[in-house]
């Protein structure tokens, strides 16, 4: 057993400088977990929009059969909530990041007005 955490801590030291507290110019863990974390704010309610159009289109291409009828608003019912909670907690966790002061998103300051010549 203390061999292997021997090893462990060689190849710690030797491969990976994070894991030794060595300065390093690698992203940091809580990098990577927030760029996950934003993209995936972004990229699940494009999913679910998704989602909610194949509903749609069930819904449209049932052309009279009441159970697919069925099957087609209840896509699209769940595609609604699954759109209405994934916008709500990006929109409460950028709330609350704003009033906390820990926005490190876009912002409007970072936008400049064109302006015309004359």
């Amino acid at each position: 057993m203390k061999n292997k955490l021997k090893n462990f801590a060689v190849i710690m030291g030797v491969f990976f400088p994070l894991g030794t507290f060595a300065q390093s110019t690698l992203w940091t863990v809580t990098d990577v977990v927030q760029n996950i974390v934003w993209s995936l704010g972004w990229i699940l309610p494009i999913f679910a929009f998704v989602v909610f159009f194949y509903g749609l289109a069930k819904f449209v291409l049932a052309s009279g059969d009441p159970k697919k009828i069925e099957e087609g608003k209840g896509v699209m019912i769940w595609g609604l909530v699954a759109i209405f909670v994934l916008l709500s907690i990006v929109g409460i966790i950028s709330l609350m990041s704003r009033s906390l002061g820990t926005d490190t998103g876009p912002t409007n300051a970072d936008f400049t007005m064109p302006v015309l010549p004359g």
